[in-house]
């Protein structure tokens, strides 16, 4: 399984990021690993990244406290040469064993009317020559539609016609999501509810379609680490994840736990805001449903395999 990972981790780039990087590549660990808004010019932090495997580092430092970039590959698993590097952006050229080279763009957006329009026109120069399949994966720091925000004031539909114009310039196409449609928790404003945004995408060109037809994308659970989720982009899974996701239903055994009602109210933000209420208590009750309770659908069927050998042999 070939896949990518990017993360916004916000500036949280002390002790806790190797813990919270090892939950994240849990498994199978992604082949590249990017990390954005790290917001150090420490080059030297990321080294720690060595420890998970990766063996080639590159560290676009962040400028004070504004964006900053690190990506991580393992040279055992892909092959990668940078083209071109900038303040918010790498363009990879990237190859998996046995998979045709592909073009990858990883970046943050500076939310800054200069610096956004600096990296939309690189993209757009670049799209015009490419020649390879193609996908920018990264934190656009813009929303293409009034769906992609809940909370907060109205969004600004000529910001948003804007962003979309790129994109279609660019000849990309937005890949979706499974998971958690919201990947950004904002701050609550006075006077509104939280405020919560689409704003980690990845985009694709057509050729990238054409050659990787089983690609997709999967948001995972933010966690108290960043306000960002993380998201995997998966190139040439031999094992498509989208076939293989169960229905959510609600187990009556939960409210009979003790711990519930904390985990409830420690992945609950109020009142307000029901539908990212529910996608996010779905994604966490899982992991918190295999830790207390295990996996019970597993000893179930073992149980049932037991004791159909019990009655068999007592026939």
């Amino acid at each position: 399984m070939d896949y990518i990972s990017y993360w916004n981790t916000r500036g949280a780039c002390g002790k806790g990021l190797l813990r919270n990087l090892k939950l994240l590549c849990n498994g199978p660990k992604p082949s590249i690993l990017v990390l954005a808004e790290t917001r150090s010019d420490n080059c030297k932090r990321f080294d720690t990244l060595k420890s998970l495997g990766y063996d080639t580092i590159r560290v676009m430092p962040s400028s004070g406290r504004s964006g900053g970039l690190v990506v991580a590959w393992s040279s055992l698993r892909v092959s990668v040469d940078v083209l071109e590097e900038d303040r918010q952006f790498f363009h990879l050229r990237c190859q998996f064993p046995q998979v045709p080279i592909f073009l990858l763009t990883v970046l943050y957006v500076i939310p800054h009317s200069d610096c956004r329009s600096l990296l939309w026109e690189n993209l757009h120069r670049l799209s015009r020559g490419v020649q390879y399949s193609w996908s920018v994966i990264g934190d656009f720091n813009d929303i293409s539609s009034a769906s992609e925000r809940i909370g907060g004031k109205s969004a600004n539909f000529r910001r948003m016609q804007w962003f979309n114009d790129r994109i279609h310039d660019c000849g990309l196409i937005d890949l979706g999501s499974v998971g958690p449609k919201m990947t950004w928790k904002g701050p609550r404003i006075s006077g509104c509810s939280r405020l919560y945004e689409r704003l980690d995408r990845a985009l694709a060109n057509s050729a990238f379609l054409n050659q990787f037809t089983d690609a997709f994308v999967k948001v995972l659970p933010r966690t108290d680490f960043s306000d960002h989720n993380p998201l995997l982009l998966f190139v040439n899974n031999r094992q498509d994840l989208r076939r293989t996701t169960k229905p959510f239903r609600f187990e009556a055994m939960w409210m009979g736990h003790d711990s519930f009602s904390d985990f409830l109210r420690g992945n609950w933000s109020g009142p307000d805001n029901l539908h990212y209420n529910l996608e996010q208590f779905r994604s966490q009750i899982t992991d918190w449903n295999r830790d207390v309770f295990g996996l019970v659908e597993k000893k179930k069927s073992d149980l049932l395999s037991r004791l159909n050998g019990i009655q068999r042999s007592s026939s």
